[in-house]
């Protein structure tokens, strides 16, 4: 028998049709899935195994035939364990990044399935830092983050308001004129107390390099060449951001508040040392711990211009090239990283920021965590040929050759971006 149906019929059976299409693959996105054979998953991780626990009771409540055993690894000395791993032929099938080292990574990695994922979803799932970090320039997705932290501004409130400063500062401009009413110095010039942790390097200041990439990024600099080698050392907004960011440990500058003999950064800032601190919402565990009593505030990363470019630092997850099981580590870090409910575990567990859109928008007005969940959206990376630490060693490197009076700043720049180069994997 014919039906005829009216014009308007139509629409509304189409969009319904539609609307079961979409709910559909949302719910299979999330849905319990049974595999043929048990499937065992070697995971390594920064987290402590605790941390973890709910996280991994949560994927293997969607998958139940994949068995998961995580190994929490140190920060520290993770990149040569792992590395000793894979020449050895006992990788793990997926393993923790941080996004500063992914590209160094993909020679033993194993992108995404492109039928599952590609660098168009990752903008609409991920703030922008995502893409910049994870994918490869022909679309490919060479990993997928848990985590996005970015850099922001902590200060003292008790130095503020002796100072007579009512509000942090909103650009570096202010940022000048109020470090130099923090400051304080002896007749002979000596620094007292520091009026901020910035301009020197590794040694007293860890984030210090993290600081100078932020204000080469935000002073326009182009970071990566078209092969993604580093190319900062032949750009001269990046250069005027490398002398400016010096000029705060440099004696005869009208700027200066900071040198590396005066200690820790973070410590002196927990110890009322220190007015100003630039650190990630991690370092705020860091500071709690070392100066419990101490009254501090929180605010975004002083800017350029109207327009906002913070700085990201992300975690995340790869999947070895050595897996045996590739389909199945590539469906537990896209569950980790995507699903709500276990991205939100993970968020909670470890109180590490997050990377996901929607838990960034349920963050953005808690009062501890939200200006680094608003900051998260505005927040831009790039890619890092031979990792943080090959980054962080060879720019130190530059700021102490300059300190020290080896080098001018323009060939200590150049020779840092050679050095980084020739890293290269």
């Amino acid at each position: 028998m014919k039906i005829n149906l009216t014009k308007n019929q139509i629409v509304i059976l189409s969009a319904g049709l539609i609307l079961i299409l979409v709910l559909t693959l949302l719910a299979l996105s999330g849905r319990k899935e049974q595999v043929g054979e048990p499937v065992a998953l070697r995971v390594w991780g920064f987290d402590d195994s605790p941390q973890m626990q709910e996280v991994l009771s949560a994927y293997q409540a969607l998958r139940p035939g994949v068995t998961v055993r995580y190994e929490p690894i140190a920060e520290e000395g993770y990149e040569q364990k792992l590395l000793e791993a894979m020449a050895s032929g006992d990788s793990p099938d997926v393993f923790m990044v941080r996004g500063s080292d992914v590209l160094a990574f993909i020679n033993k990695s194993s992108p995404a399935p492109t039928s599952s994922m590609n660098s168009s979803q990752l903008d609409t799932i991920f703030p922008t830092a995502i893409s910049q970090e994870y994918a490869g320039y022909s679309g490919e997705v060479w990993g997928l983050p848990v985590s996005l932290d970015s850099l922001a501004l902590f200060y003292n409130k008790d130095d503020f308001e002796q100072a007579g400063i009512v509000f942090p500062p909103k650009n570096w401009n202010e940022f000048d004129s109020q470090i130099a009413l923090l400051t304080k110095k002896n007749d002979s010039g000596q620094i007292e107390h520091a009026g901020v942790a910035l301009g020197g390097g590794a040694g007293s200041n860890s984030l210090g390099v993290d600081a100078l990439l932020a204000l080469m990024m935000q002073n326009g600099a182009e970071m990566n060449d078209r092969s993604s080698g580093v190319s900062f050392g032949n750009d001269s907004n990046a250069l005027q951001a490398f002398k400016y960011y010096l000029s705060f440990a440099n004696p005869s500058s009208l700027r200066y508040s900071w040198n590396d003999s005066l200690g820790d950064a973070v410590s002196l800032f927990a110890g009322g040392r220190v007015s100003v601190l630039l650190g990630y919402q991690s370092t705020a565990t860091l500071i709690k711990s070392k100066g419990p009593y101490l009254r501090y505030g929180q605010a975004f990363l002083p800017q350029t211009s109207s327009k906002s470019i913070n700085y990201a630092k992300t975690l995340g997850y790869m999947v070895s090239k050595q897996s045996r099981n590739q389909s199945y580590a590539w469906d537990f870090v896209m569950q980790v990283s995507m699903y709500e409910q276990i991205a939100s575990a993970y968020m909670s567990s470890t109180n590490r920021p997050p990377a996901l859109k929607t838990l960034l928008d349920k963050k953005k007005n808690d009062p501890v965590a939200g200006i680094f969940a608003l900051q998260g959206l505005t927040a831009r990376s790039w890619k890092q040929p031979s990792g943080y630490n090959s980054t962080v060693r060879s720019l130190d490197k530059a700021i102490r050759d300059v300190s020290a009076g080896v080098v001018d700043a323009t060939t200590a720049l150049k020779r840092a971006q050679e050095e980084i180069n020739s890293y290269r994997r």
